[in-house]
């Protein structure tokens, strides 16, 4: 019998199936989408008879937030998305209650367009490489649970958002943060993250200090001169529902920041009822305490109007006329109501407040200086990411300016620019015209406009887990930090992410930074 002798023997631990990337996941979804004719793409989604298909895409399943194949459509004037889950089933949301108002973009990459005649050129965005030409960019290590969010480091950041406390003054019954704690951000960290996404982007438009309530902080002022001393930073915005700076003193504090700051105050009305139905309060006076008290300092401001359907709809033009009325106030902002976070009146996907709403509320509001077709995409991130328009305050004057501009003509000019100096303004003046009368008036005011000058009514329809559409996320330019400092777009980290980003390891109010 022979002996046995020994043999070494190499073991391994075994190792983990490498998991497929977002990327990768996506283009696997997305691939047989684009060969679909629209008759199958009507087949397969079961769209009714006589419904239009405009395009296809990826969403989410509204239930267990994985990705799905979506189709796109118009049915009797509005524009739908239709999507089906293997597990759940099948879903249906109006993205759009008037279909004029809904654009496709040469940018869209997740499916197939259909209809040409509502494609929008929009010029790729060159600024946003994060290395050389011909080098790598090193791969960021994320936080586990983020890790599968879209890349958002080669696009445009015109907003970034930095949630520095999840602690509120108020229980809004519409809040996308869903802000009822008590921890915050530490001024280490914030220096931290800003400093990094610095480094990243070489410079920002604009950082949005934000919450909950920003002012809860006990380091906000010393944030704010933080980002106020910072060169590479153009703008800081500052939402806020006004209570925190309703106390003596305080607005002249914000002052010394006016030459970098707009104050975003939530505004959603004056109707007494409506303000409660959303907010649980009536910040009414409060409201308009702080917007005559900060124009008398002359701190730029912006109107930030949440719409929901059936509460508040009636309101658009009284919001828009008290913009229009104090010179401070540069902005208003219309953003209809998504049901992300905390969203505590009845909501149903298929009726919302959408873009088309609001434009008609502000031509009603102001029906000698604004028509619905004075509205024109934002030139950026997507044509349905935003619509705007514009308007001369000047010599007692008060004319639009967006109709006298060709966005075409100009598009290469004002892509991807959110701070626009004289120069750029006045390029815009006259690029639309064709009445002579109109010539001669616009080119007068073209000599003379400045951007302080400029006042825009800008709308912003968010997307949520039952409008998600993946093209409008990987062009996204509306960006947000996680609690990590991991760069993110702002409606995908509020769809998919923000309940599992927790706070729970911060700091608490009280506790020290």
């Amino acid at each position: 019998m022979a002996r046995p002798f020994p043999v070494a023997v190499h073991v391994q631990k075994p190792q983990a199936i490498a998991q497929p990337s977002l990327e990768g996941r996506l283009e696997t979804l997305a691939a047989p989408l684009r060969e679909l004719s629209a008759e199958r793409v009507a087949q397969l989604f079961s769209l009714p008879p006589g419904a239009s298909v405009l395009k296809t895409t990826l969403s989410l399943c509204p239930e267990c937030l994985g990705h799905v194949t979506a189709a796109v459509y118009e049915e009797a004037g509005r524009v739908l998305m239709a999507k089906r889950c293997a597990v759940h089933g099948p879903f249906r949301a109006v993205i759009e209650n008037d279909q004029r108002y809904y654009r496709l973009s040469t940018k869209d990459r997740w499916g197939r367009a259909y209809d040409a005649s509502r494609l929008d050129h929009v010029p790729p965005y060159d600024g946003g490489a994060c290395c050389g030409e011909g080098e790598e960019c090193e791969t960021e290590t994320l936080a586990e649970g983020l890790e599968d969010l879209t890349d958002q480091r080669g696009n445009k950041s015109c907003t970034v958002l930095v949630e520095i406390t999840d602690a509120c003054n108020l229980a809004c019954r519409v809040c996308y943060a869903d802000a009822k704690g008590d921890r915050l951000l530490t001024m280490a960290a914030f220096r931290r993250s800003v400093t990094r996404l610095l480094e990243m982007k070489g410079a920002l438009d604009s950082v949005q200090v934000t919450g909950g309530e920003a002012a809860m902080h006990p380091q906000f002022w010393e944030m704010l001169e933080f980002l106020y001393a910072e060169p590479r930073i153009a703008k800081i915005y500052l939402p806020t529902n006004g209570v925190a700076f309703d106390k003596p003193g305080v607005p002249e504090r914000l002052s010394r920041f006016r030459s970098k700051l707009l104050v975003l105050l939530q505004f959603d009305g004056s109707d007494a009822r409506a303000n409660s139905v959303l907010r649980r309060s009536h910040p009414e006076r409060v409201r308009q305490r702080l917007l005559s008290r900060l124009e008398r300092l002359d701190v730029p401001m912006q109107l930030t109007m949440t719409l929901a359907a059936g509460v508040n709809e009636r309101e658009i033009a009284w919001v828009v006329n008290q913009g229009a009325r104090h010179r401070n106030v540069r902005l208003v902002a219309l953003q209809p109501a998504f049901f992300s976070g905390r969203y505590e009146i009845d909501h149903d996907p298929m009726r919302r407040a959408t873009l088309s709403d609001a434009v008609k509320g502000v031509a009603a509001g102001l029906p000698r200086s604004s028509r619905a077709d004075d509205f024109m995409p934002i030139p950026c991130s997507h044509p349905n990411c935003g619509w705007v328009t514009l308007f001369v305050r000047r010599f007692g004057l008060f004319f639009n300016l967006a109709r006298h501009v060709d966005l075409e003509r100009v598009m290469g000019r004002v892509a991807y620019k959110t701070q626009l100096g004289a120069e750029e303004v006045r390029g815009m003046v006259a690029t639309g015209t064709r009445r002579r009368i109109a010539r001669i008036a616009a080119a007068i005011g073209k000599r003379f406009v400045r951007p302080r000058d400029v006042f825009g009514i800008a709308i912003k329809p968010f997307m949520d887990r039952y409008t998600y559409d993946q093209d409008r996320v990987s062009a996204c330019c509306h960006h947000i930090l996680d609690t990590r400092g991991n760069l993110a777009s702002f409606c995908e980290y509020n769809a998919r992410k923000r309940a599992g980003d927790s706070w729970s390891d911060r700091p608490r109010l009280g506790e020290g930074s």
